[in-house]
This record gives C-alpha cells, structure tokens and sequence, in this order.
C-alpha cells in the first residue's frame, strides 16, 4: 500500500528494492521529505491509509503529533495519488482477480497489482479510457468511481461525460 502512495516521492526502481515500512520512512528521510520539524507527510500518510493506529503510536512517542482530521487537505500527495488510493482500497479479491485475468496475470494482493498498472502505463495522471473503460466492461462501478473521484468529466465518444453519467 505505502508504495503505491509515495510513488510519486521515490523513484519506482528504488522503490522495488524497499522491502519494509521503516526503510521507506528512512528513504524519506533521506530524500527531505520527512524529518523532526518536517511531519506533515505522516499525517497526509495517515489520513489517506486510514491507520490511525500509526498516529496513536506516534503520539506515544511525541506528544506534540496532532490528530488527523478528517477532510483536512492533502499536502503531499496529488489528487490522482489520492485517487489511486481509494481505488485501491475499494478492490475486493475479486475484482483483482478480474481485472488480473483481463491482463492474463495472477496478482497475489491489489496493491501488487496497482503498482504493475502503473508501470504498465494503464493507471497514470491523464486520459486512462482504456482502463476506465475495462472498469465498466468488468462492472467494477464503485472502483471506477473511485479512481475518477473529483474529476468532474472525462471524454467519451467526443463528448465530455460527467462521472455521474451512466457508465
């Protein structure tokens, strides 16, 4: 899930060599993005995974670490990041199984596959019709929604449709 989220703050081939929860945080340290006067990333983190146990847990350790508030505006993460996110959040097994199949892959869980979307090009912060488009074919509506959360149109068949539209 977090390498999915911080895709856009670490290269992918770095990314595919990170194998915990800690030394992602370490290369974000590394990278600027996260230090003692510079937390903002953890509660964007937060607000976004929903894993308030992780504020509790830093709150033990720095009492000074506000709470996450819900619809606070995201800093640190586009609204296609965010997108991407609750799209994946809303991806039951089945529907990973769908759109796998679809690809002609077995994925083992939705954020392995995300991440292969993405370096795929089918998931990206653009025009993403085809994708969209498999979405409705597979009737992965709740999903697809998601993904188009905040995006007031997108083009169909040379006409700008609204995401309430019938899809």
């Amino acid at each position: 899930m977090l390498k999915v989220l911080f895709r856009d703050h670490v290269t992918t081939g770095r990314l595919s060599e990170i194998s915990s929860t800690m030394e992602l945080l370490n290369h974000l340290v590394v990278l600027d993005h996260l230090n003692a006067n510079k937390i903002a990333i953890l509660h964007d983190t937060i607000s976004i995974t929903k894993h308030l146990g992780v504020q509790r847990k830093i709150k033990e350790r720095l009492s000074s670490f506000s709470d996450v508030k819900e619809g606070t505006t995201l800093k640190h993460f586009t609204n296609h990041r965010q997108n991407v996110m609750k799209f994946g959040m809303k991806l039951t097994p089945d529907a990973v199984k769908k759109i796998g199949g679809f690809y002609n892959k077995k994925y083992t869980d939705r954020w392995s596959m995300i991440t292969d979307l993405e370096n795929m090009n089918q998931i990206f912060d653009g025009d993403m019709k085809d994708f969209i488009e498999l979405l409705k074919s597979l009737k992965l509506h709740r999903a697809l929604n998601a993904l188009l959360e905040g995006i007031p149109h997108f083009f169909k068949e040379n006409r700008w449709l609204s995401k309430f539209d019938t899809i």
